[in-house]
């Protein structure tokens, strides 16, 4: 598949948020000090959502070639100094499959993330993909749109967190740390990340019932990596 990119689409609203993910993948990486981290996390795994979700195939490079241009195109924008939050769009059904990406700067939230929970009613199904996850996507920001939080963490029916809209959850409970199994969630790239070096975190499955007995609950993602979360509402 040729990278073809197209000018900078950021999106006006939630709405086209939404009709982006019916399109198309979006991957959101952080630019710090010059530097586009895990872009090779990123490009690596939009791959494997090609290959499970539309039998493409790309050579190491194809990968090789979309890791430089990528870079090529975004880091001549930046400066140095600053942080930045950067949109990756992977445009899938038009006639030309191609890339949008743009550019904003990046200031981390200083105080935790509100969140509610909500159930997720096709929790048992397997996520093999970024793209299998986009109707969850969808569903939340909905949500979020009409509460005003920042976060929606879903459970499956028998009451046990998953993770949230943007990111994988780890918590503290009784001087430990853990995170919930991957059979209900998507593998992420800092989930991954502490795991191998942060060998002391162990999986296992959180029960809402246990949520006051928490002494510390987090999301983590490329962008945020581990930001504190504030439970607000259970639906």
């Amino acid at each position: 598949m040729e990278l073809i990119f197209k000018s900078p689409h950021p999106f006006e609203n939630k709405k086209a948020i939404v009709d982006f993910f019916q399109n198309g993948l979006l991957e959101t990486l952080l630019v710090d000090k010059g530097q586009i981290e895990f872009l090779s996390e990123h490009i690596s795994r939009i791959s494997t959502s090609l290959q499970r979700e539309f039998s493409t195939c790309l050579t190491e490079k194809d990968l090789e070639r979309w890791t430089l241009q990528i870079k090529d195109q975004v880091l001549s924008k930046i400066e140095d100094t600053l942080s930045y939050r950067l949109n990756l769009y992977l445009e899938l059904k038009s006639s030309q499959p191609h890339w949008s990406y743009w550019l904003e700067p990046y200031r981390p939230p200083q105080s935790p993330l509100l969140a509610e929970i909500h159930l997720l009613p096709d929790a048992k199904k397997s996520l093999t993909s970024k793209w299998v996850q986009c109707p969850r996507r969808e569903e939340a920001l909905n949500l979020l749109s009409q509460s005003g939080y920042d976060l929606i963490i879903w459970k499956n029916t028998d009451n046990y967190l998953l993770e949230t809209h943007i990111g994988n959850i780890f918590y503290k409970w009784n001087e430990q740390m853990y995170t919930p199994p991957l059979e209900e969630i998507l593998p992420g790239i800092v989930r991954q990340n502490i795991l191998s070096s942060q060998t002391h975190i162990r999986e296992r499955r959180l029960n809402e019932t246990e949520l006051p007995l928490l002494q510390g609950l987090w999301v983590t993602n490329s962008l945020l990596k581990m930001k504190p979360i504030e439970i607000v509402k259970v639906i």
